[in-house]
């Protein structure tokens, strides 16, 4: 299913972890050692919910409204608005390899060049679908609202002070090797194109923007990824549109946050239906249970040696549900363990 994975829920009041496990390796091919709350992985698509409270923050302090219309920005796209890019309704498709006219030595337009060029396959707001073009797009509405690069701001106000951080890209899987050899960052896969893929973005459309991107790109532990969410249940990334994320009736995604489908949710039948969560192709995830006051975070490298290991889909439910009914046992007796004690060095 996955060579390792590192598990901690997080009681979202007090910061401390309620419970935390590992295991398995982090990586059988070539082999290495064994994974740990230490264990560094490519987070992939959780990135979109750091942007997402970019976002927000970036509302707050007046660049611009969820509301506004894009196209003063991107003439491209008439009626599309902020919201619409963020919770994945824009009409955008859901994917597209811009990475292979963009690929080093290629000569071919950027992969946002591109982005921006891409027509949407519906009207805005007529339906919902995931899409990567849709964030790639809000990036750069991002830069031009703002005179900033959107990973600039994600490191400077969302990731400072949490571990997390965009690793730009390294020098190839020489490097990559040398990196796992440290035993502290999994592998994300073994890629055609470039070899062992360890400490760099995996995603290929992120990785010719220099692993700097809006929908993936951050790299974490899983003590990392908590403290964003006891940081984010907190307010510190707005309070309005906190409250707002939780208030909305289920469906799709608010505020770039996903919601708990009827049927089939990786977040499993025990956790709140008002849970809000996200995944990353990379075998990752984080779901914050605000009944429960906990946070749920999954960090494994499914995704090592190849991309064809899909088990994680039927193990996300079953893993959530035994953690729901742990958190409640442990509520009525065990102490919490402290966050610190799970955080890297």
């Amino acid at each position: 299913m996955f060579p390792g994975g590192v598990l901690a829920a997080v009681d979202l009041e007090a910061g401390d972890v309620r419970l935390s496990a590992a295991a398995g390796v982090l990586s059988h091919d070539p082999p290495a050692g064994r994974v740990g709350p230490p264990t560094i992985y490519d987070l992939a698509s959780l990135t979109k919910l750091f942007t997402a409270a970019a976002i927000c923050l970036l509302e707050d302090e007046g660049a611009f409204a969820l509301e506004d219309p894009v196209a003063s920005w991107v003439p491209t796209l008439p009626g599309v608005t902020v919201r619409h890019l963020l919770e994945h309704r824009s009409g955008l498709p859901a994917w597209q390899p811009l990475y292979e006219a963009a690929w080093p030595g290629r000569g071919g337009p950027s992969v946002v060049e591109q982005a921006l060029a891409v027509e949407p396959a519906a009207a805005p707001g007529d339906r919902h679908e995931y899409s990567d073009i849709g964030f790639l797009v809000l990036g750069e509405v991002v830069r031009r609202a703002t005179g900033r690069p959107l990973d600039a701001w994600v490191q400077e106000r969302v990731l400072a002070g949490t571990g997390l951080s965009f690793r730009g890209t390294g020098a190839g899987p020489e490097a990559a090797a040398a990196l796992l050899a440290t035993g502290t960052l999994a592998p994300s896969e073994i890629c055609p194109d470039r070899g062992l893929v360890c400490g760099e973005v995996m995603d290929r459309n992120a990785w010719t923007l220099g692993g700097r991107a809006p929908h993936a790109g951050v790299f974490g532990t899983a003590a990392d990824v908590a403290g964003f969410a006891v940081a984010f249940a907190g307010g510190r990334f707005g309070a309005k549109r906190r409250d707002e994320l939780f208030a909305a009736p289920a469906g799709g995604h608010v505020l770039g946050w996903d919601t708990v489908a009827k049927v089939g949710s990786s977040a499993g039948s025990l956790l709140s239906p008002a849970s809000r969560g996200h995944l990353g192709f990379s075998g990752t995830s984080l779901w914050i249970d605000p009944d429960r006051g906990a946070a749920v975070v999954l960090l494994t490298n499914r995704t090592h040696p190849d991309r064809q290991h899909t088990a994680i889909r039927a193990f996300r439910p079953r893993l959530h549900d035994a953690v729901a009914r742990d958190l409640d046992r442990l509520s009525q007796s065990a102490p919490p363990v402290s966050l610190k004690g799970n955080a890297r060095d």
